[in-house]
């Protein structure tokens, strides 16, 4: 997704005041179809295809502390390989694709050490420091 969707700043903007001008840029196809999206586009293409290659996959929100963004209101994933959970951020990775032209893995498969202790990520669900992920992932397949 690095180099095929663009982040969509306008949506984003119009979005923000109340005003969606894009709102394909909120989910799958606008980020696959279209090539633009916002984190929720670039999360929901992300959860899509990781379910279609057979992986058990989330869409979290909550807050994020980004280096350029500040404390802003955001999508990101979190996948489940191996019985361990992961966040996936592909919004910031692509962010980073577009500015410096350069592939990022910077938010790919953070542990929850990681994204907790960096301040990257505050979730919306259940926040416990060490079993954040874990949890959220119990309530989504709880009737697995």
């Amino acid at each position: 997704m690095q180099e095929n969707v663009r982040y969509d700043k306008q949506e984003l903007i119009a979005s923000s005041s109340g005003r969606s001008k894009n709102p394909n840029s909120h989910n799958a196809y606008g980020a696959l179809l279209n090539g633009l999206a916002v984190c929720d586009g670039f999360s929901s293409a992300f959860n899509l295809l990781a379910q279609k290659l057979g992986f058990e996959c989330m869409l979290a929100t909550g807050r994020s502390n980004h280096r350029s963004a500040g404390s802003v209101e955001h999508a990101w994933n979190i996948v489940k390989v191996k019985n361990k959970c992961y966040h996936m951020d592909v919004t910031w990775d692509t962010n980073q694709y577009n500015e410096f032209k350069e592939h990022s893995y910077d938010y790919f498969a953070l542990d929850d050490e990681t994204s907790i202790t960096e301040s990257c990520y505050n979730m919306m669900i259940l926040w416990q420091k060490d079993t954040v992920t874990e949890r959220a992932m119990e309530m989504l397949w709880i009737q697995s």
